[in-house]
């Protein structure tokens, strides 16, 4: 279907003319496929101008050679005009507003080709052409050339294309491919159902000799439910200016909802914003009634099919679009403080395979559930047999899902997701896993055949990480029921003690004598390691240790890490971790090790640096995006979530004259964070009726927020409670109702009115009737 619309003076989209400028990112050419950008909206992405799209859920595959399926892109349209007649052309990713132009200025014409993957409209991708004269006064007709790069059909399914020449609402003709997945990833899994209605793409665009303009849009719509594509095909075209207006405010209100401000290094928050842009990419906004988040997997949604049909995953293959531990350690804590509603998505990714990971966990002998290595469609474990014994021995994974977790419930105090969405049955399952993981000594219970973040040492015993992180989650079920005050049965009561016995018991190595962690048993610290691993204990584990450990194990692994191996959250944890013991100028070091991964002109990240013929591993690594936010989020803001406060100890950037995390979401309140060289300030922009802020201060007084309002402090470490402030005398239920009228929403609840809110007895029953895995 085609769009038309004529119009005179046309504000066409050059580079002068852009407005959002920070968010601009601009080049006179277009980089190879790997390295060009992706637009998305976590339904759909694809790397503009690419042949391929790829959707949220749609696998093709058996078992480890699942892959994200291969979509053509029916409108990657580009105008083919001769170099000989094209006087300027330009290429810009206008990251504020979610679109990618190609601008063509000839002799005749000012032309612009506009990319989007529509934000809220999420099954449709659309491309406008738009069409100016240069010169007025001497018209003629011309004729465009377009050229559509939608590649040959996909091998990944099976079905069939029909030309609908009469749709309901639609003027033009209309194409609808129809088709399924061709292997399933197991054989009692159904074949996924895909549709798409795309519109029909002419040779040549005329532009008549009696018009000065023209704009046409070219939009396809994809959905595994057939009404589903139609009826989002149909609505896109009712309103040509809508469409895109709708979107670029999707796009807007995203930034202004949370972002990292940097002045003075222009550089600098271009590479912040596009860490953001490309994470955001492959998130949605909103649930979706018929495909569910399937998550995150390294490469974002625009990559992980096959460009080697023989090797599944790998470098190439950016892993194939599986989920690692990247989403849950990675990316969801740092886009969790500016987009919360986006985190439960990402949960539910995890808490949809549920069953399958409860089966994982029968089939190798052990209770609970055990996540696979690199979770697809269903929770099998997907990881390619080229990966060899990674799926066996990198059992971490399972307690990274329960990390997120307590930093979710840290940062929300969200009960309904504990309850309704799953997690405290998730969090009881992976207690139990490790419960029935462990090797039990009497005096001391040990981990025994893993491998830790550092790939390069497998089957070890007693992975420091491993088995604190396995601590964390044998403690995180007690710690659901007794922070909401619900109730459980006397079974789950007496289950909790063991898990928590356990945890007491569990084995963390350390040497006394140099006063570090070793990774594992009988290491020695002449081997290199891939990766961070050890270094993760202070940041994002928190584990309690002096900060002269904390500097040890930062500077004994940081002599001994690869480093050229992948940023997987290495040199921002190095980051992070040197600004906690005070060594700004280490701290700094580590900070700009990241840029290397980060491919122009479009800001691409890339798993390793790419030079000479190394090719950078996994693209668009967005692991390494996060990574880069949680530098910015974690290291030089010191943000740090606990389980009844937020801390924050705040670091001049080198290189800004100072910096700011717009949209801080912390539980029911929302503020900004600016930060110079002397102070900081504490800009709040959301503040429920009935709520007060404490703010403790670690060199002066501290202060209360009552109402909204910004206060200045000189920068330094500072603890952020939440307090209820209305009067005793108010009874429990006039408290609730007024709460529930003036203040909270879904997850917006504070600590305090949860437990005026909870009905005991509800609860008990709730626990006493729940499944028999629980």
């Amino acid at each position: 279907m085609i769009a038309v619309k004529l119009f005179f003076g046309l504000q066409l989209v050059f580079l002068n003319h852009v407005v959002f400028s920070d968010y601009i990112l601009e080049s006179t050419s277009l980089p190879e496929v790997r390295f060009r950008p992706p637009i998305g909206n976590g339904h759909i992405a694809t790397n503009v101008l690419s042949d391929t799209v790829y959707m949220n859920g749609m696998y093709n595959g058996r078992e480890d050679l699942s892959s994200r399926a291969r979509i053509p892109s029916y409108v990657a349209i580009d105008v083919n005009i001769s170099s000989d007649d094209v006087l300027q052309r330009a290429y810009v990713l206008n990251m504020r507003n979610g679109i990618f132009y190609q601008t063509i200025r000839t002799e005749l014409l000012n032309i612009t080709v506009t990319y989007f993957a529509h934000r809220n409209q999420t099954r449709i991708m659309a491309t406008r052409v738009e069409i100016q004269r240069r010169n007025t006064t001497n018209k003629k007709e011309i004729n465009l050339h377009l050229q559509t790069n939608k590649g040959s059909e996909s091998a990944d399914f099976d079905g069939t294309i029909t030309r609908l020449d009469q749709v309901p609402g639609l003027r033009q003709p209309v194409w609808h491919y129809s088709g399924v997945t061709r292997d399933p990833e197991t054989r009692d899994l159904l074949a996924t159902p895909l549709h798409v209605y795309y519109s029909d793409i002419p040779a040549f665009l005329s532009l008549p000799s009696n018009q000065d303009s023209l704009t046409v849009t070219f939009a396809a719509s994809y959905s595994t439910d057939k009404d589903d594509a139609l009826n989002h095909f149909t609505e896109a075209f009712k309103g040509d200016e809508h469409l895109k207006a709708s979107h670029i405010k999707a796009w807007n209100d995203l930034w202004d909802e949370g972002r990292v401000d940097i002045n003075g290094d222009e550089s600098l928050a271009l590479d912040i914003a596009a860490a953001q842009y490309n994470i955001l990419c492959s998130l949605p906004s909103h649930d979706d009634p018929i495909t569910p988040f399937y998550g995150l997997g390294p490469g974002g949604l625009s990559r992980g099919g096959l460009y080697f049909p023989n090797r599944p995953g790998g470098p190439k293959n950016d892993y194939a679009g599986h989920v690692f531990w990247d989403m849950d350690t990675w990316i969801m804590p740092p886009i969790m403080i500016f987009h919360p509603d986006m985190a439960p998505r990402m949960i539910g990714a995890r808490t949809r395979v549920m069953e399958q990971v409860r089966q994982n966990a029968r089939s190798n002998g052990y209770k609970g559930v055990q996540f696979p290595w690199e979770q697809a469609a269903t929770g099998i474990e997907a990881t390619p047999k080229w990966a060899g014994n990674n799926s066996h021995y990198e059992i971490h994974i399972t307690a990274d899902i329960a990390y997120s977790l307590r930093q979710y419930l840290y940062a929300s105090n969200n009960i309904d997701i504990v309850l309704e969405g799953k997690v405290l049955e998730l969090a009881i399952e992976i207690a139990r896993f490790w419960q029935s993981r462990v090797k039990d000594f009497g005096d001391r219970v040990e981990i025994l055949g893993v491998m830790g973040p550092d790939e390069y040492h497998q089957n070890v015993n007693n992975s420091v990480f491993t088995n604190y992180n396995a601590k964390l989650s044998l403690t995180l079920p007690q710690w659901i029921v007794g922070h909401f005050n619900l109730k459980v049965n006397d079974s789950l009561t007496k289950e909790f003690v063991r898990f928590n016995d356990t945890a007491d018991r569990m084995l963390l190595l350390f040497d006394e004598n140099r006063q570090f962690h070793p990774q594992y048993e009988n290491y020695n610290l002449s081997i290199p390691i891939k990766q961070s691993d050890v270094v993760l204990l202070g940041y994002p584990l928190m584990m309690s240790m002096t900060p002269d450990v904390r500097h040890n194990d930062l500077l004994l692994y940081e002599q001994i890490t690869d480093r050229q191996g992948p940023d997987t959250g290495t040199w921002s944890m190095h980051t992070v971790g040197w600004l906690e013991v005070g060594n700004e100028t280490r701290a700094y070091n580590s900070f700009k090790m990241m840029f290397r991964n980060i491919n122009e002109p479009f800001k691409v990240f890339s798993e390793n640096p790419v030079n000479g013929s190394r090719n950078g591993g996994c693209v668009n690594f967005i692991t390494g995006a996060g990574g880069l936010f949680q530098a910015i989020v974690f290291g030089y803001g010191g943000l740090r979530l606990q389980e009844d406060r937020l801390e924050i100890n705040p670091f001049t950037i080198p290189g800004t004259t100072g910096w700011a995390l717009r949209g801080i979401h912390y539980r029911s309140i929302v503020f900004d964070l600016e930060v110079d060289s002397n102070d900081m300030v504490i800009n709040l922009r959301k503040l429920p009726k009935g709520m007060k802020l404490s703010v403790e201060l670690s060199n002066e007084r501290g202060s209360e927020f009552n109402r909204l309002d910004s206060r200045r402090f000189k920068r330094q470490h500072a603890r952020l409670q939440l307090q209820d402030y209305f009067e005793q005398t108010k009874t429990v239920e006039h408290t609730t109702q007024k709460a529930r009228a003036e203040s909270f929403s879904g997850s917006q609840w504070s600590s305090l009115f949860i437990l005026s809110l909870i009905i005991f007895d509800k609860l008990s029953c709730y626990f006493a009737n729940c499944t028999p895995n629980v």
